[in-house]
């Protein structure tokens, strides 16, 4: 089984073309794959549905797929390709670190780039989970949600939700930035 999740190196990349693609992508394969259930601090879960699909997590191998977009803050440059960086054998869950070159923050080619790393992030698992000896990744079906996935994101079905969940992220980071600014008058003002 497959989830993705993204680490942002700084604010700009709202909006960019790849923070809407693994939005979508994270839609896509979340509803091919349905709920990730249970989870602990290394990959918390979502509560366990009473109907439909779902992955319950530690009943099987898995890995957790995070993007590392560079930005302003954060550059990632400690990463240079894609690599098991943490494994839980309680969880039968393997993360799988990927950096995007920052050529590909903005690119028509994000799309491939997103796809070929989420094959590559499922061919180390298998390939990891077969040397410690704690399962079998299901490799045939992780990258058949992966190209389901990529079908879905082609009829750009989430292009709606993508957009709203950045305009629900930028009103967040205004109020945030307003109440900081707030604060910071507030203690000029105390300091007169």
């Amino acid at each position: 089984m497959i989830t993705i999740g993204v680490n942002y190196g700084g604010p700009e990349q709202k909006g960019a073309g790849i923070y809407n693609l693994l939005n979508a992508a994270m839609n896509a394969i979340a509803d091919e794959r349905g709920p990730w259930v249970g989870g602990d601090d290394f990959s918390p879960g979502d509560p366990q549905p009473a109907t439909g699909k779902y992955f319950n997590v530690g009943s099987a191998p898995a890995v957790n797929v995070i993007f590392y977009v560079p930005g302003s803050v954060l550059t990632y440059s400690d990463l240079r390709q894609i690599e098991p960086a943490r494994f839980s054998r309680k969880q039968k869950l393997l993360l799988v670190a990927v950096p995007v070159p920052p050529e590909i923050v903005n690119s028509d080619k994000a799309l491939d780039f997103v796809i070929d790393a989420l094959h590559k992030a499922n061919a180390i698992a298998a390939e990891v989970f077969a040397k410690k000896n704690v399962g079998t990744f299901d490799l045939q079906k992780a990258d058949a949600i992966v190209e389901k996935a990529k079908a879905e994101i082609a009829t750009g079905r989430y292009d709606k939700q993508v957009a709203d969940a950045i305009a629900k992220a930028s009103q967040h980071t205004q109020a945030a930035l307003q109440a900081i600014a707030k604060a910071k008058e507030g203690g000029a003002e105390s300091g007169k």
